[in-house]
């Protein structure tokens, strides 16, 4: 059974679980059946948690190890941010990693805008657009998520400093949370939403240029399950030309952490 196969067994037994009136978790709850490439943008959230993890479960094991070695019986007091720069220092490998996910996903909207409509374009330079896009955001996705990263340890260890009787243990299971699974999550799907959207767009301001005289919309579109959140439901169905904002400001899912929003496109003559 291949990823795909995987998947759709998967998801037959969500359908099924919802059929029957069970409530899902919200870390269960998947993206609309009516998504144009829903498994393709299921399958590519699954690969940014994994590197995102993989890279998260490497900065825990350093900081462990580095408690551990400075504080044996909790004598050495240092500064709190003192290990952490070393642990966040930039990482070729990781930032390369996820330059290649979001491209793939910035293709992947591309590819999506491309079926939606007739009129011809050189999609190799919106692919290429796509890639400096994904080569120019990895930085500052990666910089945030390691400032946010920076930030949770650093109060951590000066919690664990400060307070008497706090063990490694306690500040192991803080540790889990800043990075555990549900928090790569929340970025892997953050990020597949908006790097899909942006293909879109991308491929879509294109053919703008190429066509000027070609109206080229988009259309805000969410779940409409139980979590969609205020800001997105007042936009669901919206349409507007591809240069303009939506009513929320935005040019483009994702409009908030863990958006599961996704864009529609298409031209009129």
């Amino acid at each position: 059974m291949d990823e795909t196969e995987f998947r759709i067994v998967i998801n037959s037994i969500i359908d099924e679980l919802k059929s029957r009136g069970v409530e899902l978790p919200p870390m269960l709850k998947r993206r609309d059946r009516r998504e144009p490439g829903r498994l393709a943008k299921e399958s590519m959230e699954d690969k940014l948690t994994i590197a995102i993890r993989r890279k998260f479960k490497e900065q825990y094991r350093k900081i462990i190890e580095y408690l551990t070695m400075r504080f044996p019986e909790r004598k050495d007091i240092i500064k709190p941010t003192d290990p952490l720069d070393d642990i966040f220092e930039d990482d070729d490998k990781f930032t390369a990693d996820i330059i290649k996910l979001l491209y793939v996903a910035g293709r992947g909207g591309v590819e999506l805008f491309r079926n939606s409509v007739s009129i011809g374009l050189d999609y190799s330079l919106v692919n290429d657009r796509a890639l400096d896009w994904a080569g120019s955001y990895a930085g500052e996705l990666i910089k945030g998520v390691n400032e946010t990263s920076k930030k949770l340890v650093g109060n951590a260890i000066q919690r664990f400093i400060s307070t008497p009787g706090f063990t490694l243990g306690d500040i192991s299971s803080q540790l889990n949370d800043i990075f555990g699974v549900e928090r790569a999550r929340t970025i892997a799907v953050t990020e597949t939403t908006r790097s899909y959207a942006e293909g879109e767009r991308l491929a879509g301001l294109m053919m703008k240029e190429e066509y000027p005289d070609v109206k080229v919309i988009k259309t805000w579109f969410t779940n409409r399950d139980d979590i969609v959140c205020e800001i997105c439901s007042a936009m669901d169905g919206e349409e507007v030309e591809i240069d303009k904002p939506f009513s929320g400001g935005v040019d483009a899912p994702p409009a908030h952490v863990k958006c599961r929003c996704f864009l529609q496109t298409g031209t009129k003559i």
